[in-house]
């Protein structure tokens, strides 16, 4: 990425920040629609990959999959400037409980090693976030 790019992706982080997240994400909802009434490589590749997955599902169940691919992916993308611009004490504030985060603490500690299971759903970024205020 040239450096004009990266500044612009910097600038558009940093605005994006300036927002609450329930705006970062119905703007998130708004350009995920968009993406999927034009014909995107986005949707391309999401309309093969659903049904690459799901063959046995109607052809409107798979389109609303895409559908929702797609909007959950530009609500990642317009959250990313809370993540990697705001402060801890703001992005803090938006984790859930953590299931078993003493347990997790204990056995840092202890160093014998932690294998951590978590689902593939939400924004990984904040996970990393979360895993390196735990001293990760």
């Amino acid at each position: 990425m040239g450096a004009l790019k990266a500044a612009a992706v910097r600038a558009g982080l940093s605005l994006l920040s300036l927002l609450s997240l329930d705006a970062q994400r119905r703007l998130g909802r708004l350009l995920g629609r968009l993406f999927g009434i034009f014909d995107t490589e986005s949707r391309r590749v999401t309309r093969i990959n659903i049904a690459l997955c799901f063959p046995e599902l109607e052809a409107r169940a798979r389109e609303r999959l895409v559908r929702d691919s797609l909007v959950h992916s530009a609500m990642l993308v317009t959250e990313l400037g809370t993540v990697y611009q705001c402060p801890p004490e703001r992005w803090r504030r938006f984790a859930v409980d953590m299931e078993g985060e003493a347990l997790f603490r204990d056995a840092l500690e202890a160093e014998t090693g932690v294998l951590l299971l978590v689902p593939h759903l939400g924004n990984w970024e904040f996970l990393t976030l979360m895993l390196g205020q735990l001293g990760v």
